[in-house]
Formats: C-alpha cells, sequence, structure tokens
C-alpha cells in the first residue's frame, strides 16, 4: 500500500518510522525528505496526498502545532484517504487532539527500548493499515488545492504554549503570569545603588500619562464631585447613569439619529480593563463560540489583549504579521487565521484592532480599520472591537464614529463594539472611567452581567460628563498638546540617528534595538533593557514582554513635556552612540 506520512517531528523518530513501514511491513512510504520549499515543493506533497491509500499522521507536540500539518490533515480528509493518526509521544492526551481525531481510532509508536512493546506496536500498526485495505476513490471533482504553509514559522500562531492552551471541552480558568511591567523599575533601584541616589534616570516606560504629565484638571474634578453631591450615593443603573449615556452620545460622540444608534447603544464601564472583559463575554456567548474558542490579536499584543480573554476562557492566537508593516492586519493574515482555527477544530468569538496601539505606536487611518473590519466580517469573524482608548492623542484628531457607522449595514454595526475611556488622553488611570459603544445586543447582555455582577459608581461617570460638557478637545489640551509636541522631537531624533521606528499616536513609539543588541553580544531586549536601566539609568519596555515577534524591540513613552523629551532622547542617543 502507498503511505504518505505528514509530521513535525524529529526525523529520526519519522526515519525509524518509515523503516518499519517498508523494511518490516512492506510498504512503500513517501515522506517530505527535505525537498526545497516554494510551489513546486507544496504541489509535490499535494500530489503524493491524492495518491496515497493510507495517510498516516505522526502526532507529536510538534505536529500538533505546525499549520502546514494542519493542512494536510485537512486535505486528506477532503480527499477520502485511509487516516491513521500514529501517537508518538507519551505527553500527547486526547484532550489536546482536534475533535475529529478524538474520533479516530490511532495507534501508538513510542517504545522503543522494550523489544516486547516495540513488537506489539508494529503488530497494531499492521493491523490498523491493514483494516484500510479498501477502494477510496477520489472525490470527484477534486477539492480545491490548499495554499502553502506560511514560510519560516511566520504563520498564525498560538500565543501560549499547549501547556497552558485552554482545552476546547474541559475548560479551567488559567493562571497568568504576573506582568513583567511592573517589575521593570528594579532595574533603576539597581543604578541609584551602583552611583548615587543624586544621578539623572530617564523613565521611558510608564504607561499612565499623569506620572509625568497633569493629571484631570481641577476644575473638572470639582465639578464631578458637586454631580456627586447632587446625585447621592444610592446604586447606579448596571447601564451607567441616563445623564452620562447622554451626553456621550449626543456631545461627545454627536452620534447621526439618521445611523439608529444613540445612548442605548452605550453602556459605562469602570475603565478600559474592564470594558475589554465585559466585551470579551459578550463576543464569547452571542458569537455561539465555546470556551477553549480563540480571540485574534495582532502578532505584538498588548498584555491585557494576550492574556485577559483567557479569564473568559478564550485562547488568544496572534495573527501573521510583518514588523516592515508595524505588525498590521491584512486580508489574507485574517483569512489565514480564520482557516488555521478552523483546521483546529476551534471557532473564532472576535478580532481586537487597536488604533492608535499599544505597545506599538501604529496609527491606522479610518478608511484602514474600515477596510479591516469588513474584511474580517466578510471572512467569518463574528465580532469586531475596536480600542480607541487613544484616538485623541493623535496629530489628524478623534476618529469620527459616524463616518465608520456608516460604511456598515445596520446588520454588520451589530458585530462591532468600540472601547472608550478617559485614561490616557484626560490623564484620569485612577478614576476608572470608560465605556463600550456597541450594537443593542452587546450592550444589553452585558447590562445583564453586570446587574448580578457589579453596578458601576457614579463618580467616574461624573469626571466624564464634567470633561464633555466643557468640550473634551479642550478638557484635555494638557495632555493632548504636549504629547503631540514630544512625538515631533522624538520622531526627529529618531531619524536622525537611524533607528528603524514605529511612531503614529497616542504616546508609545516601538523602537527596533537590534543593531545595538548585537553589538552588544545580547540575547534580546529583556537583556539589553536591564543592561540599560542598570548601568546608566534607562527604562524602556522589551518588546520581547510583548511577543517573541518583537524580541529586539523596545517600547518607549514620551508621554511628557517635550522639553522633557528632548532631554531624555538626547540622553538615550548619547548612550547608543556610545555603544
Amino acid at each position: 500500500m502507498k503511505i504518505f506520512i505528514s509530521y513535525s517531528a524529529n526525523k529520526e523518530q519519522i526515519q525509524q518510522l518509515t523503516a518499519d513501514l517498508t523494511e518490516v511491513l512492506g510498504h512503500q512510504v513517501w515522506f517530505d525528505k527535505g525537498i526545497l520549499g516554494g510551489q513546486q515543493w507544496w504541489e509535490a506533497i499535494l500530489d503524493e496526498i491524492r495518491n496515497c491509500d493510507v495517510f498516516i499522521t505522526a502526532l507529536t507536540l510538534q505536529s500538533l502545532e505546525s499549520e502546514a500539518c494542519k493542512i494536510e490533515w485537512q486535505y486528506a480528509k477532503d480527499l477520502n484517504r485511509g487516516f491513521l493518526p500514529v501517537l508518538m509521544d507519551a505527553q500527547i492526551s486526547n484532550v489536546r487532539l482536534p475533535p475529529f481525531m478524538r474520533e479516530i481510532q490511532w495507534v501508538r509508536y513510542i517504545e522503543h527500548q522494550n523489544v516486547e512493546k516495540r513488537r506489539q506496536e508494529i503488530v497494531d500498526l499492521r493491523r490498523a493499515i491493514e483494516g484500510m485495505a479498501i477502494a477510496r476513490p477520489l472525490p470527484n471533482p477534486l477539492p480545491l488545492a490548499p495554499e502553502p504553509p506560511s514560510p519560516n514559522g511566520s504563520g498564525p500562531a498560538y500565543s501560549t504554549d499547549m501547556e497552558n492552551r485552554i482545552p476546547l471541552y474541559n475548560f479551567r480558568k488559567l493562571l497568568p503570569p504576573s506582568s513583567r511591567l511592573f517589575t521593570l523599575k528594579q532595574g533603576l533601584q539597581i543604578h541609584r545603588q551602583k552611583f548615587g541616589s543624586d544621578i539623572p534616570q530617564f523613565d521611558f516606560s510608564q504607561g499612565d500619562s499623569n506620572l509625568t504629565l497633569p493629571g484631570v484638571p481641577q476644575d473638572i474634578l470639582e465639578q464631578a464631585h458637586q454631580y456627586q453631591l447632587m446625585r447621592g450615593t444610592s446604586y447606579e443603573s448596571p447601564l451607567g447613569s441616563p445623564e452620562f449615556r447622554k451626553i456621550t452620545a449626543e456631545q461627545y460622540w454627536n452620534l447621526d439619529p439618521a445611523i439608529g444608534w444613540s445612548q442605548a447603544n452605550i453602556i459605562f464601564v469602570q475603565g478600559g480593563r474592564d470594558g475589554l472583559a465585559n466585551a470579551y463575554d459578550a463576543m464569547l456567548t452571542l458569537s455561539d463560540t465555546s470556551y477553549g474558542d480563540v480571540l485574534v490579536i495582532t502578532r505584538v499584543p498588548w498584555i491585557s489583549y494576550q492574556w485577559g480573554p483567557t479569564t473568559k476562557g478564550l485562547n488568544t492566537i496572534l495573527a501573521p504579521g510583518e514588523a516592515s508593516e508595524g505588525w498590521r492586519y491584512t486580508y489574507q493574515a485574517l483569512k489565514k487565521t480564520f482557516e488555521f482555527v478552523k483546521l483546529d477544530g476551534r471557532r473564532i468569538a472576535g478580532l481586537i484592532l487597536s488604533s492608535p496601539d499599544n505597545p506599538t505606536g501604529l496609527l491606522l487611518s479610518l478608511e484602514e480599520q474600515i477596510e479591516i473590519s469588513r474584511a474580517a466580517l466578510e471572512i467569518g469573524y463574528p465580532f469586531v472591537l475596536l480600542d480607541w482608548m487613544c484616538h485623541w492623542l493623535t496629530d489628524t484628531g478623534p476618529y469620527d464614529i459616524n463616518q465608520f457607522l456608516m460604511a456598515f449595514t445596520p446588520e454588520e454595526r451589530e458585530r462591532l463594539i468600540f472601547l472608550d475611556g478617559l485614561t490616557k488622553s484626560l490623564g484620569a488611570a485612577n478614576i476608572r472611567s470608560a465605556h463600550l459603544l456597541a450594537g443593542r445586543k452587546v450592550i444589553n447582555y452585558i447590562a445583564t452581567q453586570l446587574s448580578h455582577t457589579g453596578v458601576p459608581s457614579f463618580y467616574p461617570q461624573a469626571v466624564a460628563i464634567a470633561a464633555y460638557e466643557k468640550g473634551f478637545a479642550k478638557s484635555a489640551a494638557h495632555i493632548i498638546s504636549p504629547v503631540a509636541a514630544s512625538r515631533r522631537v522624538l520622531q526627529q531624533a529618531l531619524v536622525a540617528i537611524g533607528i528603524p521606528f514605529i511612531i503614529g499616536g497616542g504616546f508609545y513609539a516601538f523602537l527596533d534595538m537590534t543593531k545595538y543588541i548585537d553589538a552588544m553580544g545580547m540575547e534580546d531586549s529583556e537583556r539589553f533593557g536591564r543592561f540599560l536601566a542598570e548601568q546608566y539609568g534607562i527604562l524602556l519596555v522589551p518588546g520581547l514582554y510583548y511577543s517573541d515577534a518583537a524580541a529586539n524591540w523596545m517600547r518607549l513613552t514620551y508621554a511628557m513635556q517635550p522639553d522633557q523629551t528632548k532631554s531624555a532622547i538626547e540622553y538615550l542617543v548619547k548612550v547608543l552612540n556610545s555603544l
């Protein structure tokens, strides 16, 4: 019989299996022995799958993660080939297999030392193959040939290893690792211990604008206090107060009544993370997905995008992306990720689209976001969650929600969720004031859940009301203006030194430090970051904290007055040039 072996494992294992299949059992075996990549390589593989009688998948931890293996499995199934999983790694349990493989009889091929057990495994292998000795005509017409997998491991990839991945049907809450961002400042402490407490330090790591810029203006806080006194201390509606929702819809967003969205499409949430958690829950429930299904994020995501969804039972998956393009989504990347998840027997609950982005600072135009969102919805993503928490901190001004919504049908709008709030643009990190703007089904679902899990406080809403009444551009000028000026200062300096970088909006820039890391003989940005902090008092966030794809990148925060930014970046450039 003609046998095709699909594998991603140590070739010695495959060579041993091939020897037993050919020399002991007398079959004709084909496996990829190192054909050069490219279209011809892929067409040769597909041709061998079509011509085989039995398709063996060598089950290893590597093959369960391999995009190529998943595509080969699906194609063999579509062609009605005899399908035989051969377990080659004792660490693999049934729950780790794709659902369709759990229903197929598989054989073990693990024992290589115990002669008797090994002989029995070969007997079981022979019986399993003989049981498939029936004619299986190819379907007519043939199914479409699949596209080749992504080169060099750049395809879709889960953001957690298999050990920590949420099983499809055996959900357990994961304990996310502690964020390393909160331990970064230890490097500055070491620097002070070495060089004295009076030596200057430059902290580019902070995520709060009001650490280095003024916080919420006093007149807004005082006005909010008066609203709190007038309001009293009784429970609020899970949706938020009518006053907050009305002013947010009519004065902040200026929602066009012709679109059909109003304050009924707004719900208050206690800060951005709370808004995200509620959105994850809504996407999971309303998309008819299950615990263990998937939320799609960029190749270099904010840490809370990666781990926050796991608290709701969702895995996260990193879409393909290129550093040269700021790891932005493309139609091809979204499509490939959708198919990858489908081949794994899982479903997608939604897509997170952040602009301006944290950590990269990538800024997408409204038109680009419309294009990405429309592509995702057309491909089959149930929801798109747009994080606009920093959209006031751009050179082009805030996004026009009416223009965005008008680009979609009323039915498509129900699958869009927007997150916005005061944290970044008003310097209100500990006020915890944000809101979600979404279709009414989403809003009503979240309100129902909050009625049982936590009703909102009024004071954060009062701060937003006071800021919106004043006019938000005026209220947030103490943050918007210096950040814009600092962005210009920083961009000029980075261009001058020749560092590849991403800078667009918000107050983050992402710097490619490869040449300095290589010059120092270091492994990645984490080690380089410790070196800069301990030796020079410069604190940047290692890109490795976000993703392996950004192992040599570092995040720089420029939420400072422009003169502070200028002196800080001049010192950073001086240090880098000395390396």
